[in-house]
């Protein structure tokens, strides 16, 4: 509904790293267990290293390529910055078309399936690629729901320090059940 306002990203920016990492980063071990962490338990200290070994230019710029126009525009020093809902689907539009046409795709999807901070998740609703990013009072929680007809979910709130469960999780219900009406 507010497509461009501007909220702090928090560890949102870490879907980014990710991407990077996978298509153009010096792929090993290390850095892939540094990627597993920074995705599926929220890991800053990953984050950080990820951001130091690609280059934070490089990753500004790679995110601008996605489409992310106010990715890491904060500062050189700040590693999470600000994002928009505008931001969040072009670059979960890129990883979704990246996890099912690159030989990689599948290992990196598996990291965004987990359930650590997931109030995308309810009784019922299928699998969910998921990515949270919590900061002072903001909470939000992007994903791809693989319904019958796949659908992404971004959620950014200033309800970090309140009811930010609930609002997450029963926003979540509506747009599942919004998309199983039969047209």
């Amino acid at each position: 509904y507010r497509n461009n306002v501007v909220y702090y990203g928090a560890s949102l920016v870490k879907t980014v790293d990710s991407l990077y990492i996978y298509e153009k980063g010096n792929f090993n071990e290390d850095t892939r267990k540094k990627v597993e962490k920074a995705i599926s338990v929220s890991d800053n200290t990953a984050h950080r290293q990820l951001v130091n070994q690609i280059g934070i230019e490089n990753l500004r710029s790679y995110g601008r390529d996605l489409g992310a126009s106010n990715f890491l525009t904060r500062s050189n020093s700040d590693y999470f910055g600000n994002t928009t809902v505008n931001d969040q689907i072009a670059i979960w539009k890129y990883l979704y078309r990246f996890i099912n046409t690159n030989s990689k795709g599948s290992e990196l999807k598996k990291y965004f399936i987990n359930s650590y901070c997931n109030y995308l998740l309810f009784d019922g609703i299928p699998t969910t690629m998921h990515k949270y990013g919590y900061y002072g009072d903001y909470f939000h929680d992007v994903g791809i729901v693989y319904a019958d007809s796949p659908y992404l979910v971004v959620i950014l709130t200033k309800h970090g320090n309140r009811s930010f469960k609930t609002v997450v999780k029963d926003l979540s219900e509506k747009i599942y059940a919004f998309n199983k009406i039969d047209y």
